[in-house]
């Protein structure tokens, strides 16, 4: 009888819960759920809703698992916990292992790391200080004020030649200031723009505490935020490197840290 082995990783973020089920080095499924309440109920759903899609029973993935994200210890069932930035860098270097800097944009957190050459083992690192006006969450925010789609905000401004930049730095103010501008009859696509322009503002000032080296790599559900992007790209000079599934990354190689486990490593 062949056991094939599986290897789950959980991803529990500030807003969502993220998952990737290997088998060997291949993906067999990915799931991305929405976090409502309790960070450790919604991981638990996950690993159920991940074993369903996968045809598979719970315990079987459950073998295997490992965790990490803000929120993973809310989920004291996921034995194997790793700091989220080691799993990203993982999960970063599995897909391009050129990398030397990963910029790490999620929903609530902005993460830079720079890597020793050819190691992929971190060698310095800069976070933000939790506020939510350089992340994801912010731009959550400013779709529901915008009442604009976050794939019209990611590529609508592409379309155009100006944006109308945004000055507030806070979150709170921030979103005042875009209210205003819409009710004041400003272009919605130039506002989004400049949210977008904003975000990448706010990542760059964490980005440039550390050496940048090439290739520059950016992860995190924003990396799907195609304007954003290239704003950030144009304020670096540089061309980024986005990973396939960039939000799952981190559960990516949460994953990929199960079976280094499995297989001996640490």
């Amino acid at each position: 009888m062949i056991i094939i082995p599986y290897f789950l990783g959980v991803d529990v973020g500030t807003s969502y819960v993220k998952t990737v089920l290997l088998e060997n080095d291949a993906v067999v499924t990915h799931l991305i759920d929405k976090i409502e309440g309790n960070p450790g109920i919604a991981g638990k759903n996950a690993i159920k809703k991940t074993a369903e899609i996968a045809g598979l029973k719970e315990k079987k993935i459950r073998k295997n698992m490992a965790g990490t994200g803000i929120g993973i210890q809310k989920c004291p069932f996921i034995k194997h916990q790793y700091p989220d930035m080691v799993s990203v860098t993982k999960g970063t270097v599995t897909q391009v292992p050129s990398a030397r800097t990963i910029i790490d944009v999620g929903a609530l957190s902005i993460k830079a790391i720079s890597l020793a050459d050819g190691s992929g083992k971190i060698k310095d690192y800069s976070v933000n200080d939790r506020c939510a006006g350089g992340s994801g969450m912010f731009l959550e925010l400013i779709s529901k004020a915008l009442e604009m789609s976050l794939e019209d905000i990611s590529k609508k401004p592409l379309e155009i030649n100006e944006i109308h930049h945004i000055t507030s730095q806070c979150s709170i103010f921030a979103e005042s200031e875009v209210i205003y501008l819409k009710n004041e009859g400003y272009d919605k696509v130039k506002i989004a723009g400049g949210v977008n322009d904003s975000i990448a503002g706010r990542t760059l000032s964490i980005v440039r505490k550390l050496d940048l080296n090439p290739d520059i790599v950016i992860t995190g559900g924003m990396a799907n935020n195609e304007h954003f992007v290239k704003c950030l790209s144009n304020r670096l000079g540089i061309k980024l490197t986005r990973v396939e599934r960039p939000e799952y990354v981190g559960a990516h190689g949460a994953a990929l840290l199960a079976r280094d486990r499995l297989n001996g490593g640490k």
